[in-house]
């Protein structure tokens, strides 16, 4: 789309039928230009994209309503069909992408894709968690009550989907993670 793709996004966000027509370089750079898109917001957008621009896909905020086309679909019947599944509600992405996306995924240690969030406090009582400390022994140690050490103990579970502290500690010393929060102290 010529122009302005900060305003082309704007536009697509007031007006539900518009579909704007961007390349990916124009996608990046507008979406701190236009405060109106949120998170999760709905865009109809076409992206270009090559496959030089996997990489920089990553970065993209999940923006449901984003279809992609590739060099290959800029023919009039590419993008007849692309603006037909937009309309329909379903974005394209072509099939080298997905291939793309999937291949650079993979090639990521398991670790970085399910790394866990935990929060500082949370890192400081897994460490004392695997040393083998009790809750009322983490609780004084991080100079707070048993129910909160317990809360901690809980939330570490919960986010490493473990039923118990030795499983806990089993998988934070097996992928690395205990090492990951030394470091961090």
């Amino acid at each position: 789309m010529a122009g302005d793709p900060a305003a082309a996004l704007r536009e697509t966000l007031t007006a539900p039928d518009r579909i704007a027509v961007l390349a990916l370089a124009d996608l990046m750079g507008p979406l701190s230009a236009v405060p109106e898109i949120e998170k999760g917001q709905r865009v109809s957008a076409l992206v270009l994209v090559t496959e030089a621009d996997v990489v920089a896909l990553r970065r993209l905020p999940d923006m449901p309503g984003v279809g992609y086309l590739g060099p290959e679909d800029l023919t009039p019947a590419g993008l007849g069909h692309a603006l037909s599944r937009m309309a329909a509600g379903e974005p394209p992405v072509p099939a080298w992408l997905v291939q793309s996306l999937l291949a650079t995924w993979r090639a990521e240690p398991e670790r970085a894709r399910s790394a866990p969030r935990l929060t500082p406090r949370e890192q400081q009582a897994l460490v004392l968690l695997v040393d083998g400390l009790s809750n009322k022994q983490i609780g004084r140690r991080l100079g707070i009550s048993d129910h909160g050490a317990k809360r901690l103990v809980g939330n570490i579970l919960a986010k490493l989907d473990c039923p118990n502290r030795t499983s806990v500690v089993a998988l934070a010393l097996r992928d690395g993670l205990y090492d990951q929060c030394l470091r961090n102290r």
